[in-house]
């Protein structure tokens, strides 16, 4: 089985010594999952898109990008080290494409429900792992990663992919990472499955709270926007479906090495509000319907609410 056009060098996987995947996301942790059980003497990173960690990483040789790629200032250095990259988001295409073999894209408007996880199947697990039994536990754990990553909620699986996520996020990356795929396969079903469904149930009442206690203004544009103050951003947007153009969320995140905080801001629309072109101005990235991207925290942000409203505005050129 060929998994698409492209397949990376099987040489050049087994070289790969350093993983760089999506923190703070349940794709990113099913990619890091994934690549860890393919790769297991790899170390993994786990990097937030656009935070001082992610501008600041150094090109070594043998380093492995899923789900996020190298800052596009910094992309040629890993292009030379020989640095491989597997994304999906629209706004890294242009740095994917730099990488040549090294480098696939998937294009969520060709396939949709594809995901980092999927791609870490196809291109690096599969590749290498080939006969193992629990190939359709894996192939399965990747599709429903990509089922709730990129919202397909059409799809028949969509509520197990929902718990799926929950239990994803919930338990932190090092627990994951101490098991390998199989143990994590062989467990599923009696020390995992069933929290997870707990957990969703959980985060349906938590989402309907926050969808109340948002900050609601329309632009001279007409957009309806929605700040909230939570990262569950795509959950409040699915509830209130299309009474708003725009659902933006924030939290804040602090890494001791960096010295201060930083606001993260999620965006979702299920209008016509480009949320990748949005955040792509401000040093993010992500998807035409779902992105993402950091601030450092400024005076002026005292009221987060007002700081978004202004760059909303600024964006639409009101």
């Amino acid at each position: 089985m060929v998994y698409g056009n492209k397949m990376i060098p099987i040489e050049k996987l087994a070289a790969v010594r350093t993983i760089v995947t999506h923190d703070s996301c349940p794709d990113g942790t099913a990619s890091a999952i994934i690549l860890h059980d393919a790769l297991p003497e790899a170390k993994v990173l786990f990097v937030q898109y656009g935070s001082e960690a992610h501008k600041n990483l150094q090109p070594e040789p043998g380093m492995l990008f899923c789900d996020i790629t190298p800052v596009a200032e910094s992309a040629p250095g890993f292009v030379q080290m020989g640095a491989l990259v597997l994304d999906h988001h629209r706004t890294a295409r242009g740095i994917v494409e730099q990488f040549g073999e090294g480098g696939v894209f998937a294009d969520e408007a060709k396939e949709p429900g594809v995901c980092g996880a999927m791609l870490a199947y196809r291109h690096v697990w599969w590749p290498l792992r080939l006969t193992t039994p629990y190939d359709g536990f894996v192939h399965r754990f990747a599709t429903l990663a990509g089922v709730r990553d990129t919202w397909q909620r059409k799809d028949p699986r969509w509520e197990e992919a929902c718990a799926q996520a929950s239990i994803l996020h919930f338990i932190p990356n090092e627990k994951w990472l101490a098991r390998n795929l199989g143990q994590i396969a062989t467990a599923w079903a009696t020390e995992y499955e069933w929290l997870g469904v707990l957990l969703q149930e959980k985060q349906t009442k938590d989402v309907a709270r926050t969808a109340g206690r948002g900050w609601p203004f329309t632009t001279a544009k007409g957009t309806r926007v929605l700040v909230i103050p939570s990262t569950m951003t795509s959950d409040v947007a699915e509830l209130l479906d299309t009474k708003y153009d725009l659902i933006v969320g924030f939290g804040y995140t602090f890494d001791p090495k960096v010295g201060y905080p930083q606001m993260s801001l999620s965006t979702r629309s299920h209008t016509t509000f480009d949320c990748a072109s949005f955040c792509k101005t401000h040093g993010g990235g992500g998807h035409t319907k779902a992105a993402g991207c950091p601030f450092d925290v400024m005076p002026d942000m005292l009221n987060p609410y007002i700081f978004i409203e202004k760059l909303i505005r600024a964006y639409e050129g009101a």
